[in-house]
Order: structure tokens, then sequence, then C-alpha cells
């Protein structure tokens, strides 16, 4: 069984991707697409561009805390629904 979780998204270090091969660029979690943003958000054990770590119900940001089952992001509120 897949435990609830809360936590708050973490910030890496700046990620180097101009010249990367796409074999090793990171992807995102939510989009699939290559990060290739400055900064990216550690969600889950997986990579996230910032803009899409958001809860799976509303689309609102999560940026300060995140809850999480059967590896979906939500917020609070829907969370507790």
């Amino acid at each position: 069984a897949d435990a609830a979780a809360v936590f708050g998204p973490v910030r890496s270090a700046p990620i180097a991707a101009v010249g990367a091969h796409p074999e090793t660029m990171v992807h995102c979690a939510g989009c699939e697409r290559p990060i290739l943003d400055r900064f990216l958000l550690n969600v889950l054990d997986r990579a996230w561009h910032i803009k899409c770590v958001q809860c799976c119900e509303c689309k609102c940001n999560l940026t300060e805390k995140c809850f999480s089952r059967e590896g979906k992001l939500y917020c609070k509120n829907d969370f507790f629904r």
C-alpha cells in the first residue's frame, strides 16, 4: 500500500543543462520534458520543473507543502477531501 506523505519541495542547486547530451538530461516527472531551467525541484525522489509541481485536482502551484497519495501530488484541501 502506498502510504500518504507530506513534504516540502526541495530546490536543487543550479543544474548545468547547456550542452548536455539528450540521454543525460534530467526529465520532469510532471510533463516528461527535459529540465532546461536553472533550478529544479526534487519531490518524491523525482525531478520536476518548478511550474509542474501542482495539485493534480485544482492545479494550484505547490511551493510550500505537498501531499502525496499513489504518486500523485495534492494541495492540503484536496488531499483531505
